[in-house]
C-alpha cells in the first residue's frame, strides 16, 4: 500500500458525480484544502497539493445513512429470518440490557468502521440503549474514535424497555439534557446530537410525543421518530397539536397516508426509508419511497438494524428499486399512479437527500465547493462493474463495499487503496466475538417464529 495522502489534495482522473445540479461533474478535478472542497473543474492547478491519480474511479460524496441502530452490529444477521416480535423480544429485551458501557463502545465502533469500509461517511445513530450516563458516554466515544461524521440520536433505556414503549407514561429521559451540555455541545463538530423520540406511536400517544418534541427543541436539537407502522395517524395527531416543523425526521412511514406526507412537506420536515428491513423483516410493511417522492419530499435512506441487514448502502439502494418494482408489478393500490423509482432517485436519496434529512446538507452530501470533503472513490474498472455505460446505474445495480477504494471525511482519509486504516479494527472484531459469545451462552437466541398477520406491527 502506498503512503496515505495528507494535507491539501488534488484528485485527478475520476468521473465525478457531484450530486449538485449547480456543479458540473464528469471528467473534472476536485481540490481539497484544510478538509474542505475548494474547487471542482477541469485542469485545476496542482501547486502545494498532493495529487491523487483516480483514473478508473468514480468520485462522489460519501453515502449518508439516515437511520441505523449502530449498537446492534454486535448481533449481525441474527434476525434475518425473524419477524419484528422476535427481534424485539430477543435482541432488545433480552440482550441489550446486558450490554455494559464497554460492550457498547465495541458495538458502536464495529458498526462505524464497517460503515466507513462501505463508503458511508455520515451516519445517524438511532441509539436506544441509554442505560446509564456511562453507556451514553461510551457510545459517543466510539463514534468520535471512528473518524466518521455522525449524528448521535439520543433515545431511551433498554432496561425495563416495556415501560418506555407503546403504552408508556414516561417522558423522554431527562438525562438527555446532561448529554447535550456535557458531551455534545458543539454543533459544528464531526459528532453532533439529535433526539431519537418514541413519537406518537411507539410511546404514550400524541400529547406525550409533543412534550418530548418540546424538550428537544428546548435543547436546540433536531428529532426523529418511527411512524406509520401501527396504522395510526401519528403525523396528523402532531399536526393537530401544532408540533410539526423542519426539525423533525420521520422514520420508515410505511403506512403513512399521502395526506400526512403532504403535511410533512408543507412543514419543511423530512422523511426516510429503510427499504431492505421494510422488505424482509416480518411484520414490517413495504417501503414508501416512491410515495414520499410523489408527495414532493426528498427521502433519505437507512440501514436500520444490522441484525437483519448488511452495513452498506448498495444493498439498500437495490432494495428500494426492487421493492418499488414489485409493488408496481403486483398492482398494489395506487402504485400504478406513481412514477417508478430510478437509479438516480436512490443515489440521490443515499447522498444529498440523506444529508438534508440529517440536517447536514450545508456541510456534506454533495461535491460542492465550500462543503467538507466527505468523499469516496469507487473503482469502476473492477471486474464486477466494468465496462461502464452509466456510472450511476453501475454503482446502484452492481456496487459493493469491495469496490470502495478510498473514503475521506473532512479531508482525512479513513480507507485507502481498499484498506480500512483504523489501527484497532482487528481487535474490535475480537472484542465483539467475546461479547456475543458471552451473551449467547447466557441466553441462546430462540425465536418463537413469525406468523403472518399476528406480529406486533400488524395488530
Amino acid at each position: 500500500m502506498s503512503d496515505v495522502p495528507e494535507g491539501n489534495l488534488l484528485i485527478r482522473g475520476a468521473h465525478v458525480l457531484t450530486q449538485d445540479p449547480h456543479v458540473a461533474g464528469g471528467m473534472v478535478d476536485v481540490r481539497v484544502e484544510a478538509g474542505k472542497i475548494v474547487a471542482v473543474g477541469p485542469n485545476l492547478p496542482d501547486a502545494n497539493a498532493r495529487v491523487i491519480d483516480a483514473r478508473g474511479t468514480v468520485l462522489m460524496p460519501g453515502f449518508v445513512d439516515t437511520h441505523r441502530h449502530l449498537w446492534s452490529s454486535i448481533f449481525r444477521f441474527m434476525a434475518i429470518d425473524w419477524g419484528y416480535n422476535d427481534y424485539y423480544e430477543i435482541v432488545q429485551i433480552q440482550y441489550s440490557p446486558r450490554l455494559t458501557p464497554s460492550d457498547l463502545y465495541t458495538a458502536n465502533l464495529l458498526g462505524a468502521l464497517s460503515a466507513i469500509d462501505a463508503g458511508v461517511t455520515t451516519l445517524r445513530d438511532e441509539s436506544h440503549v441509554q442505560n446509564s450516563p456511562d453507556h451514553t458516554a461510551e457510545l459517543v466515544r466510539a463514534l468520535r474514535d471512528s473518524g466518521m461524521r455522525a449524528v448521535f440520536a439520543y433515545g431511551w433505556p433498554s432496561i425495563d424497555l416495556l415501560s418506555w414503549q407503546f403504552e408508556s407514561t414516561k417522558p423522554h429521559p431527562s438525562d438527555m439534557r446532561r448529554a447535550r451540555e456535557e458531551l455534545l455541545r458543539d454543533d459544528s463538530a464531526l459528532v453532533t446530537m439529535n433526539a431519537m423520540l418514541r413519537g406518537p406511536e411507539l410511546g404514550g400517544g400524541p400529547d406525550l410525543a409533543v412534550r418530548d418534541i418540546e424538550f428537544a427543541r428546548e435543547l436546540n436539537i433536531r428529532s426523529s421518530m418511527h411512524v406509520g407502522h401501527l396504522k395510526e395517524p401519528g403525523i396528523e395527531w402532531l399536526d393537530d397539536r401544532g408540533a410539526l416543523g423542519p426539525d423533525l425526521l420521520f422514520l420508515h412511514c410505511p403506512a403513512t397516508t399521502d395526506h400526512e406526507f403532504e403535511l410533512v412537506r408543507d412543514s419543511g420536515g423530512h422523511v426516510q426509508a429503510t427499504p431492505w428491513i421494510e422488505s424482509v423483516m416480518g411484520g414490517v410493511r413495504p417501503p414508501s419511497t416512491a410515495r414520499m417522492l410523489n408527495a414532493g419530499l426528498k427521502p433519505g435512506l437507512g440501514i436500520d438494524t444490522e441484525t437483519g441487514a448488511a452495513s452498506d448502502m448498495f444493498n439498500v439502494m437495490r432494495a428500494a428499486l426492487a421493492a418499488d418494482s414489485l409493488m408496481h408489478k403486483l398492482g398494489q393500490t395506487d402504485f400504478e399512479k406513481l412514477p417508478w423509482l430510478t437509479s438516480s432517485d436512490v443515489l440521490e436519496a443515499a447522498t444529498i437527500s440523506g444529508a438534508a434529512a440529517a440536517g447536514l446538507s450545508d456541510r456534506t452530501g454533495s461535491v460542492t465547493p465550500g462543503k467538507d470533503a466527505d468523499l469516496i472513490l469507487i473503482r469502476m474498472d473492477d471486474i464486477n462493474l466494468f465496462p461502464v455505460t452509466d456510472p450511476t446505474k453501475a454503482i446502484v445495480a452492481g456496487g459493493h463495499p469491495g469496490n470502495v477504494d478510498t473514503v475521506m471525511v473532512a479531508g482525512r482519509i479513513l480507507k485507502w487503496e481498499g484498506k480500512l486504516l483504523h489501527p484497532a479494527w482487528r481487535s474490535v472484531q475480537q472484542d465483539a466475538q467475546v461479547i456475543l459469545s458471552r451473551l449467547v451462552e447466557q441466553s441462546p437466541p430462540v425465536p418463537a417464529g413469525y406468523v403472518p398477520g399476528v406480529d406486533k406491527w400488524d395488530q
